[in-house]
C-alpha cells in the first residue's frame, strides 16, 4: 500500500516552477480568447444582397410606385411582372415628345391594339431614355405605347434589369437588387430634390404665336387676327362626330357659344411650313399637322371634325397633314380625329 504522505506534493522549488508555467500557459490562453472574442462579427459574417426599398401607395386597391420618365415627368406606375414591356398611354408619350425628351430616333417599331370595341389601333413603340424609381437609374429601357386610356405598367422590360425584385406586401415596399454590372441605387443628395416624387400632371404647354397671327386669350381660345376668328382646342383624345358635335354644343367656354368650323373655315389653319403635335403614327413615322405650333394641343391628331352634311355613316374632316377634305366614318375611325370649336371673334 501505498503511503498517503507521498500524494503530499512537496514544497521545494521545481514544484514552485511548474506552477509558474501553468499559470503562464493559462495566461496566454486567456489572451487569445479575448483576441478572438474582440474580432468584429461583421468582418466574417457573409454580406446579402443590398437592396433599397422603395414605398409603395395604394391606389384604386392596387399598389402604384413614382417613377420618372427621362428626367421630364413623375407619374404612378403599376408593377405587372406579367406585361412584357413598360407601357406609358399615348396622352404621356404626346406630353414626352412634346418636351422633346422623345425623338423619332426613339421609336422602334409598333404594336397594333384591339380596343373595347373590337377596332384595331397601332401604337408606337419606344426606347425611353432613362427610368428612375427610388434612386435607380435605368437607361435605355423598352417601352409600349398604348392607346390614350391605357394603364402606366412597370414590366419585365424594366424588371429583368434587376438580379432580385420583390413585393412586400405587409411592408407596402418595393424591393430592388441590382444585376452584377448595373448600376445601383445613388447616394441620397445631401440637398432636397427639385423632382417631386409623388404623381403630377404633366406640364401644361405653353402655346407661342409665329409672325403675330395669332394670340392666345385669358381664357385659353386662340385669335386668329388673319381672319378675325377664334378657336378653342378639344382634348387631346380620339373622338366621334356624335361626340364631338355634343361638346361644342355643351361648350361654355370664355362664356360664349361656338360651333364646328367648316372645311373653309379649317383650311384657312393650313401652313405647309408649320408643324404642331406629332401626329398620327402609321408605317413607322408621324404623320403632324401642318398649322401653327400655337395649336400643339392636337397632339396626336391627324384629322379635324368640320360641319357639312353627312354621306351615310360618314362625315367630313381635313386631313391636316395634307390639307385634304375627307369623308370618314362619323364613329369608328381608325385614324387619330380631333375637335376644333370656332366662333367670330366680337
Amino acid at each position: 500500500m501505498i503511503p498517503v504522505t507521498e500524494l503530499t506534493p512537496s514544497r521545494d522549488k521545481p514544484q514552485r516552477k511548474a506552477r509558474s508555467g501553468h499559470a503562464t500557459m493559462s495566461a496566454r490562453l486567456a489572451l487569445v480568447m479575448m483576441l478572438l472574442i474582440a474580432v468584429p462579427i461583421t468582418a466574417i459574417a457573409q454580406p446579402g444582397p443590398i437592396y433599397e426599398a422603395i414605398p409603395l401607395r395604394e391606389e384604386g386597391g392596387t399598389f402604384v410606385v413614382p417613377v420618372q420618365i427621362n428626367g421630364a415627368i413623375t407619374l404612378d406606375f403599376t408593377v405587372d411582372s406579367g406585361a412584357a414591356d413598360v407601357q406609358i398611354p399615348a396622352d404621356v408619350f404626346s406630353t414626352l415628345v412634346r418636351s422633346r425628351t422623345i425623338v423619332p430616333g426613339d421609336i422602334i417599331g409598333e404594336r397594333t391594339y384591339t380596343l373595347a370595341d373590337g377596332s384595331t389601333q397601332k401604337q408606337p413603340r419606344v426606347t425611353l431614355r432613362e427610368l428612375k424609381v427610388g434612386r435607380y437609374v435605368l437607361r435605355n429601357i423598352p417601352a409600349s405605347v398604348s392607346p390614350a386610356q391605357g394603364a402606366l405598367l412597370l414590366g419585365q422590360s424594366f424588371l429583368s434589369r434587376f438580379a432580385q425584385w420583390t413585393l412586400d406586401n405587409e411592408q407596402h415596399v418595393l424591393k430592388l437588387v441590382a444585376k452584377s454590372g448595373e448600376p445601383g441605387p445613388t447616394a441620397p443628395s445631401s440637398a432636397p430634390s427639385s423632382i417631386a416624387t409623388t404623381a403630377m400632371p404633366a406640364t401644361p404647354h405653353q402655346p407661342t404665336t409665329r409672325e403675330g397671327r395669332f394670340q392666345v386669350t385669358a381664357c385659353g381660345s386662340i385669335l386668329d387676327t388673319a381672319t378675325n376668328m377664334e378657336y378653342y382646342l378639344g382634348p387631346d383624345a380620339n373622338i366621334t362626330w356624335p361626340d364631338a358635335d355634343t361638346w361644342i354644343k355643351g361648350l361654355r367656354a370664355c362664356n360664349k357659344s361656338w360651333s364646328m368650323p367648316s372645311i373653309e373655315q379649317l383650311r384657312t389653319l393650313f401652313d405647309r411650313n408649320a408643324v404642331a403635335g406629332i401626329g398620327y403614327f402609321t408605317g413607322g413615322r408621324f404623320w403632324p399637322a401642318h398649322i401653327d405650333p400655337v395649336f400643339s394641343g392636337i397632339g396626336s391628331g391627324s384629322w379635324v371634325w368640320a360641319r357639312g352634311p353627312h354621306n351615310g355613316d360618314k362625315a367630313p374632316a381635313l386631313n391636316f397633314n395634307q390639307n385634304v377634305k375627307v369623308e370618314i366614318p362619323s364613329r369608328n375611325f381608325y385614324g387619330t380625329v380631333r375637335v376644333f370649336a370656332v366662333r367670330r371673334a366680337e
